[in-house]
């Protein structure tokens, strides 16, 4: 008989009041006949009778199997469930959802799950987020898609969700925080998520290891995160990220590990806060950053004298512009008296004058006569 089939034995002779606590199935079974390979792991069935069971680690046992429907009836006590690295196969049942259905069964004091490493698929369900005293949730190395449920980002007891390394899609939410959230730590590195990263997310202020790395993030990067004031590791490499690196990063006083890099940040690298022990490595492969020489990045403008050019500009403006309108004023003075002149002198007058020709003739006897003719003239002066 194998080490399996005598395990399944003994646990389905299990009754309703054996004061069972914990099973813990070893490792050093991994090197002899705990396989299970293609079918359910039937043991969980026989252990729903263990209405006591607090405690069921399996992990790093190469199973290869599928979880059974029956997860759903495990003990209401439930507290620690580990299972990683055990090839698990399949979708996570839909009665996990239901161990919070008080008309039926529940775990309410389920703590944690560990589901790493195995060949999970299909989306998470939402239900998980249901229940109310789940604190550690470990999904990551698996096959999961479709989006993160709503359910978890507003989780009011879960201290840290690892999601890492699946095939989940889509935008985050952009309101995704519980104000009175716990959580402590939250990798969703190495998926497919989109959009923006969202202001809210600085919301988690007791959050100390966040990791975005390796996802087709856009956008910039919210100035919220400077409300993270626990903060000690933030990973946001390997996405699409734009802008500048905002300066209320100088403030997270605990910041320990930063990574910024192969994304589309410009502008000047803070140097303010924790910003000075940080090296190139943090930086590079950007678009257009530019900071102190140890960081391998261009030298910025002499702000300072930039600085000194705009104070004096603020001053000297006032000065030219008042200027440019007198001289303008001046102008429009002058050539208003030259129009004026000019039209003095080209008034048309009109004059009336008569030409008189007169012709004296003399006669024979000696008389003398004076003919005249005269013409009426109209002319332009």
């Amino acid at each position: 008989m194998s080490k399996i089939s005598a395990v399944n034995k003994y646990l389905h002779h299990l009754k309703d009041d054996d004061p069972i606590e914990q099973v813990s199935i070893p490792t050093f079974f991994a090197q002899n006949y705990f396989t299970n390979e293609g079918s359910e792991l039937k043991f969980l069935t026989s252990l729903t009778n263990c209405r006591k069971l607090r405690t069921l680690v399996f992990a790093q046992n190469p199973l290869k199997a599928f979880l059974p429907a029956s997860i759903g009836n495990l003990s209401t006590s439930l507290q620690v469930f580990e299972a990683n690295g055990c090839g698990i196969k399949g979708i996570i049942p839909t009665g996990i959802g239901n161990l919070t259905n008080l008309q039926r069964l529940t775990l309410d004091n389920l703590g944690e799950l560990y589901l790493s490493k195995n060949q999970l698929s299909g989306i998470i369900p939402s239900c998980l987020g249901d229940i109310s005293s789940l604190t550690w949730l470990f999904l990551d190395a698996n096959t999961l898609t479709s989006t993160i449920p709503l359910t978890l980002w507003s989780h009011k007891s879960l201290i840290v969700l690892n999601l890492s390394s699946n095939n989940l899609t889509r935008n985050l939410p952009s309101s995704i925080v519980s104000s009175i959230s716990p959580l402590v730590g939250l990798d969703l590195s190495v998926n497919r998520l989109s959009g923006g990263n969202p202001s809210s997310i600085g919301g988690y202020q007791m959050l100390n290891n966040l990791s975005l790395a390796h996802n087709n993030l856009q956008g910039s990067i919210p100035d919220s995160l400077g409300k993270l004031i626990s903060l000690e590791i933030l990973d946001l490499s390997q996405n699409n990220l734009s802008g500048m690196i905002p300066r209320s990063l100088e403030t997270l006083r605990y910041l320990e590990y930063l990574n910024l890099s192969y994304n589309r940040l410009q502008g000047e690298i803070p140097s303010g806060g924790r910003f000075n022990i940080f090296t190139a490595s943090s930086f590079r492969h950007n678009k257009d950053l530019c900071g102190a020489a140890k960081l391998e990045v261009l030298p910025c403008r002499n702000k300072q004298k930039e600085s000194r050019n705009l104070s004096s500009l603020k001053y000297i403006s006032p000065i030219i512009a008042t200027i440019i309108g007198l001289v303008v004023a001046i102008y429009l003075l002058r050539r208003h008296k030259r129009l004026r002149k000019q039209n003095r002198t080209n008034v048309v007058l009109d004059s009336r004058f008569i030409t008189i020709v007169c012709i004296r003739i003399t006669t024979c006897s000696g008389e003398h006569t004076l003919i005249c003719r005269h013409d009426e003239h109209t002319d332009t002066i």
